[in-house]
């Protein structure tokens, strides 16, 4: 990969929502996302970005903590999946979690959160050892284990 695909790479984490293209007439400022972190690794050979060191991913669909981000990109450059490890926590308006790991596809917007995944919603908590996660769908799949805990109104605020 070149100096320019590199700078394509950037624009493109610059302006793109994880993937998703700007639609005509939206300000620029709306459809930003921001990668910031203490180091970045580009790897040109394997198509990998590496954030370490407090991750922090804000786009206006998502925000997500960790301590490492990857990002795996297709063979023409174009964002493949997301990988989180460490501390994982992702804000977004359907989904409140907390996690060891979290991996996101763009092809089918899935969210697969690993160790000990938490996802918060309207004042319960539900648990398992994975939670996947469709965005677009709006559903989820809780296994094995799954458990939930429901607090009644006022009893707990369970936000993150």
């Amino acid at each position: 990969m070149n100096k320019f695909h590199l700078f394509s790479f950037l624009v493109f984490l610059a302006v793109s929502s994880a993937g998703l293209p700007l639609c005509a007439g939206e300000p620029v400022e709306d459809r930003l996302t921001e990668v910031t972190s203490e180091r970045l690794h580009f790897d040109y050979a394997n198509k990998r970005a590496v954030f370490t060191g407090n991750v922090v991913v804000s786009d206006p669909d998502m925000q997500i903590d960790s301590d490492v981000l990857t990002i795996f990109l297709n063979e023409d450059d174009t964002v493949n999946r997301i990988e989180a490890k460490g501390n994982v926590i992702i804000r977004s308006e359907g989904l409140h979690s907390r996690s060891g790991s979290a991996v996101y596809t763009l092809a089918d917007q899935r969210i697969v959160l690993e160790q000990e995944p938490q996802v918060f919603r309207e004042g319960s908590i539900l648990t398992a050892d994975r939670i996947i996660y469709f965005r677009a769908e709006e559903r989820m799949i809780a296994e094995p284990r799954p458990r939930i805990l429901m607090y009644q109104e006022g009893d707990r605020d369970l936000k993150l």
